[in-house]
């Protein structure tokens, strides 16, 4: 079996809204677009998992509240199979860590902007 060569990486976010009933029809369109990986937001999902969402990708997610919130990051096999290390913050960020030959590992993170509207400006909230 011949190592495949990752030159390009393109990683899509997606607002999903509620990811119930959703994650085969996502795990269709990333493959048709060829993306190895992709961020999402707004899961709506409760609990710390991972699970095989079909044709390859594999779902990474962490959510405290099924009614609001929740991120993922989804990976196909050729990144899932060089998984170094998860890191479930909270229910808005979450990141992984990948191995790749000859090259430093990657990052990514999905941390969706939280904002505050207080007394006419918008305030970040972080903690992280």
């Amino acid at each position: 079996m011949q190592t495949r060569v990752i030159d390009t990486i393109r990683i899509p976010t997606w607002n999903i809204g509620s990811l119930t009933g959703r994650s085969s029809e996502l795990s269709e369109i990333l493959k048709r677009r060829n993306n190895y990986a992709c961020c999402v937001q707004k899961t709506k999902w409760k609990g710390s998992r991972s699970k095989d969402i079909g044709l390859g990708y594999k779902l990474i997610y962490q959510g405290v509240d099924a009614k609001r919130n929740g991120v993922a990051i989804i990976l196909t096999d050729t990144l899932k199979d060089r998984l170094i290390n998860v890191e479930r913050k909270s229910d808005r960020l979450i990141a992984v860590k990948i191995a790749l030959d000859d090259q430093p590992p990657i990052n990514i993170c999905i941390c969706p902007a939280n904002r505050l509207y207080l007394r006419g400006k918008y305030r970040l909230l972080g903690g992280f």
